[in-house]
C-alpha cells in the first residue's frame, strides 16, 4: 500500500487588520442673542458646548480633532462653512475626520431680579447636533438640549447655561457616537 502523501502545513490565518480609529469633529457654534462665538470667524473666542462635546468624546475613548491648532479655516470665511452640513462636510474631509458633529447652540437672559441687594439673572440654553458619517453623508443621530444658568450678569449667566447644556449634549453625543462606530 502506498503512504498518503503528506498534508500540506496549514497557512496561518491573516492577522486581523484593524480599522483606523473614528475621528470627529465638532463644529458647534454658540450664540447668545444675536451675536456668534467660535473658534474662527468671530471677534471674540468662546466654545463652552463645543469643549464640552470634545471633553465627552475624548473620555469616550474617541479620536478628536482639535480646531484650535488646525489650519483648516482661512480669513474671510462664516458661520455657515460650520453649520451648514454639506459645507462641514466638506471641512471634516479636508481636517481627515471619518464623523462630523454639527450644530448649534444658544443662549438668552431669560429673567433678571435683585435679591438681599444682589442682582440674580437666569438665562435658558440650547444645543442641537448631529453626527454625520462622511464617507455618505447619512445622519448617524440627532440630539437636542437644553439648561438654564444663573449668574450676576447676563453675561455670567448665559456661559453658565451654555456650559450646563454642553455637559448635557456632550453626554448625549458620546453615547451616540459609540452606537455610530458599531454601524457599518
Amino acid at each position: 500500500p502506498e503512504a498518503a502523501p503528506a498534508a500540506a502545513p496549514a497557512e496561518a490565518p491573516a492577522p486581523a487588520v484593524e480599522a483606523p480609529p473614528a475621528k470627529f469633529v465638532i463644529f458647534l457654534p454658540e450664540r447668545v442673542d444675536l451675536m456668534w462665538f467660535w473658534y474662527y470667524y468671530t471677534d471674540v473666542q468662546q466654545y463652552f458646548v463645543q469643549g464640552a462635546v470634545e471633553k465627552a468624546l475624548v473620555n469616550a475613548g474617541m479620536e478628536v480633532v482639535d480646531l484650535a491648532t488646525c489650519d483648516a479655516f482661512k480669513e474671510g470665511g462664516s458661520i455657515t462653512e460650520v453649520t451648514n452640513p454639506a459645507e462641514a462636510i466638506k471641512k471634516a474631509k479636508e481636517l481627515g475626520a471619518s464623523y462630523a458633529v454639527v450644530g448649534q447652540a444658544s443662549a438668552i437672559k431669560a429673567s433678571e431680579n435683585v435679591a438681599y441687594g444682589v442682582t440674580v439673572v437666569r438665562a435658558n440654553a440650547d444645543a442641537n447636533a448631529r453626527i454625520l458619517r462622511i464617507r455618505d453623508g447619512k445622519m448617524m443621530s440627532t440630539e437636542e438640549a437644553t439648561a438654564q444658568g444663573n449668574g450676576q450678569s447676563a453675561q455670567g449667566a448665559t456661559q453658565d447655561a451654555l456650559k450646563n447644556v454642553g455637559r448635557v449634549i456632550g453626554s448625549k453625543i458620546a453615547a451616540a457616537a459609540k452606537r455610530a462606530c458599531t454601524e457599518p
